[in-house]
């Protein structure tokens, strides 16, 4: 592995790095841009336990930090299994 990949390899151990550098998001401007976690969502993750109350997240961006929360704990997480598939429609005769 080249000393390129390691440092890479390295950061995205990180979820915090992740979070800021790997996501692209659309701006209010309709640009696309870099996920950059602002004040209230960078101290949302730091304090964030099993249950969060969070009131108007809509202004504050938490709608969009959750998602890509849950997006980056599907994607980085060994242990996240696929839902079970449903069971099948048995097949007519």
């Amino acid at each position: 592995m080249t000393n390129e990949l390691r440092r890479v390899a390295g950061r995205c151990s990180h979820r915090l790095w992740r979070l800021n550098n790997l996501y692209t998001v659309t701006d209010r401007n309709g640009r696309r841009v870099i996920f950059t976690m602002n004040a209230a969502q960078e101290a949302l993750y730091h304090q964030m336990h099993r249950q969060n109350v969070i009131l108007k997240a809509r202004q504050r961006g938490f709608t969009t930090f959750i998602q890509l929360l849950m997006l980056d704990a599907c994607v980085f997480n060994r242990t996240c299994a696929p839902a079970p598939s449903p069971t099948p429609c048995p097949t007519p005769r």
